[in-house]
């Protein structure tokens, strides 16, 4: 019995290249679904917080202020939350009135799960007041930012929306750290 050693050399390699060519389309089908669920996450996260922008509403929200309640956030990024105060003349005798914002510098330690708490910044952007006149609205926005050296939980900011002196509205601010 004489063996053909070249059909063996072929058989050997035929097999490598298809173990090469498999292993590399099961890496380019892992990294594309990979990618597709990374950009779906994304585009989910992007829908709830548009969805809350417009529940949020525009100049026809009811009352007199429309905030958010909540936020999330990753590690090392800046989100923008829009506080909408509008001047119903309850708080200003029925004129123009000075509506401000104001923020807790420390989050509430006993709802707070985020350590260390310094590690968030959470702050009025732009004027922190503004003259309203009735039946008008107006904005204020609050910049907060995470650390790359937060760790995930929750921490709860108490905000404050005073028209003319008086508080109109007290109110907690959850920031989620993912």
């Amino acid at each position: 019995m004489r063996y053909n050693k070249r059909g063996a050399l072929e058989l050997s390699m035929n097999t490598i290249i298809i173990i090469v060519i498999g292993v590399t389309l099961l890496t380019l089908g892992i990294t594309w679904v990979r990618n597709t669920m990374g950009s779906v996450s994304g585009l989910s996260d992007k829908a709830f917080e548009n969805a809350e922008r417009v529940l949020a509403g525009g100049e026809d929200f009811e009352g007199a202020v429309n905030a958010p309640s909540q936020l999330s956030l990753k590690k090392g990024e800046i989100k923008q939350a829009i506080f909408k105060v509008r001047n119903t003349g309850e708080d200003t005798n029925d004129g123009s009135g000075t509506f401000s914002i104001s923020i807790g510098s420390t989050p509430n330690q006993e709802l707070t799960t985020i350590t260390p708490t310094d590690c968030l910044v959470v702050k009025a952007v732009g004027l922190s007041s503004k003259s309203i006149d009735m039946g008008k609205a107006g904005e204020f926005s609050v910049g907060i930012s995470a650390k790359n050296s937060c760790s995930t939980g929750v921490a709860v900011f108490p905000v404050s929306i005073q028209a003319n002196g008086k508080e109109i509205s007290s109110r907690p601010l959850y920031i989620t750290i993912k």
